[in-house]
């Protein structure tokens, strides 16, 4: 069979520049929805002498580091408030909409309304003094829009003076050890306040090497350091699953050693206090975690 000539070849996949006339897709007349962030200050921002961010998946360690020295040596200084002003949009549309119901746009309506509304939260900032050094802690919770991870880091780096970041973050090290670190073009030894044996310890951590790569918050915070000529640190512990969906499963081990390694470099606590916490707090997270699912 003959088949008529084409000078080009016709495209397996088309991609709409607008919408076509003629459709009513409510996903194709929904624009992204980008959230608004502000800061609120409740103290003076002097600039801590290290500035920490810890993702969700390691929730044991921030929990732990507000509980260590009690409400005298730890502080809420900033609150971070994540809303998106289409929630108050939709409401007046409901509010002013006919008595017509279409199943697909009711649908598509109500998952982003849901979306939307888990989406906003206030995230507190806290500031830690050691006895020889402030630290200023961002436990930042999970967000379904993965941009609002670039707009939190964008806005607090704006918003803040930070003389060092130290970033926690989750990654599959498979066949590279429990934990490993990643610099920012600034050398870990222009870091105030880090001795000798600190810096020693740091040395024996290996680098993490592609195709390793780091996501969500802690991604975002250490590239945007790089960009803003912070000096940054990044320790990546070992974990393993669904990391797009926030469904990654922790290393109970290389978790613990991550704890360790924080309370050398950080001088956290003399006591054994924080690393049993943390510990306790792994174990109940291992204890949820060791179901089976299907």
């Amino acid at each position: 069979m003959l088949k008529p000539y084409q000078e080009f070849s016709t495209p397996r996949f088309i991609i709409d520049s607008k919408q076509l006339e003629g459709t009513d897709s409510p996903i194709k007349e929904t624009p992204v929805a980008l959230p608004d962030i502000s800061i609120s200050h409740n103290h003076l921002n002097d600039g801590a002498d290290y500035f920490l961010v810890i993702p969700a998946p390691l929730k044991a360690i921030s929990d732990s580091m507000l509980a260590l020295n009690g409400k005298n040596k730890i502080r809420q200084i900033s609150t971070v408030k994540v809303m998106y002003k289409e929630t108050k949009d939709q409401q007046k549309d409901e509010e002013g909409a006919e008595d017509e119901f279409d199943d697909d746009t009711q649908l598509y309506k109500a998952k982003q309304s849901y979306l939307l509304k888990n989406d906003s939260k206030d995230v507190p900032i806290y500031r830690l003094n050691t006895s020889s050094l402030t630290i200023d802690i961002l436990a930042c919770p999970i967000f379904q829009n993965k941009v609002t991870y670039n707009l939190l880091a964008n806005s607090i780096l704006n918003s803040y003076t930070i003389k060092n970041m130290i970033v926690l973050a989750t990654s599959e090290l498979t066949g590279h050890g429990l934990l490993n670190k990643l610099l920012s073009s600034h050398k870990y030894t222009q870091m105030v306040n880090f001795t000798d044996s600190q810096l020693q310890s740091l040395k024996s951590i290996p680098t993490i090497t592609p195709p390793t790569a780091i996501t969500g918050i802690s991604g975002s915070f250490a590239s945007r350091a790089t960009f803003e000529k912070i000096p940054c640190l990044t320790l990546v512990t070992d974990a393993e699953g669904a990391f797009n969906l926030d469904m990654e499963q922790l290393n109970i081990d290389a978790a613990e050693l991550l704890a360790v390694t924080l309370n050398k470099l950080l001088n956290l606590d003399n006591s054994p206090k924080f690393l049993q916490a943390v510990k306790t707090r792994l174990e109940l997270k291992r204890a949820g975690s060791s179901a089976l699912y299907m």
